[in-house]
């Protein structure tokens, strides 16, 4: 039996169950999770830009505050100013891009 190739799936649906979130979510969900514990076991628990914006994206995508934390292994409170900190970039970055477009 695959009982091995299968674990990832189950993961994913006690995510999705749990975490009262749809399958895809629940995926994405889990592969952020790995990369994350990658990040970790590599001594580097460190949380880059990069994993900023895509807590700002699964948001966007409809996860929770805490459901992000419980990913990242942070609080609520920090996800909330990291996702804030992102948009407010974001909104700037596409300011500026609109000013620039209409200069020219």
């Amino acid at each position: 039996m695959e009982a091995i190739g299968l674990k990832p799936n189950y993961y994913a649906l006690m995510i999705a169950v749990f975490g009262e979130c749809t399958p895809e979510k629940a995926f994405y969900a889990f592969e952020k999770a790995k990369q994350i514990k990658k990040k970790i076991n590599n001594s580097n628990p460190t949380i880059t830009k990069e994993d900023e914006v895509d807590m700002y994206l699964m948001k966007n995508q409809g996860f929770t505050y805490k459901q992000i934390g419980k990913i990242y292994g942070i609080s609520e409170t920090s996800v909330y100013r990291r996702v804030k900190r992102t948009k407010e970039h974001e909104v700037k970055k596409n300011a500026l891009g609109a000013t620039r477009a209409l200069k020219k």
